[in-house]
């Protein structure tokens, strides 16, 4: 399990977006689902998300796919949210 760069939550459901139902590969692209920042998947050891460079944002944050689909986890942030601390809830039980 990895974190997200940005702000540090479980990074543990690692998926491309742009592939959905595939495992990451070393330049795909996800989106945190706490924070709705876009990363991209580096390559290494362990696949795990990073922030994107300055070419990658200008490429990536234009994209209208990537952006429709940002758009739509920054729209249910507070529902992920809320769920995410009644998993934990139950889980604690």
């Amino acid at each position: 399990m990895s974190l997200c760069p940005n702000c540090e939550a479980d990074f543990d459901d690692h998926e491309s977006i742009l592939n959905p139902g595939h495992l990451p590969a070393p330049g795909d692209v996800t989106i945190c689902a706490h924070c709705a920042v876009i990363l991209v998947f580096d390559d290494g050891d362990e696949i795990h998300p990073r922030r994107l460079t300055p070419e990658e944002e200008n490429e990536f944050g234009s994209d209208p796919t990537i952006k429709r689909i940002r758009q739509t986890v920054l729209d249910n942030l507070d529902d992920w949210r809320s769920a995410t601390r009644e998993a934990r809830r139950i889980g604690e039980s």
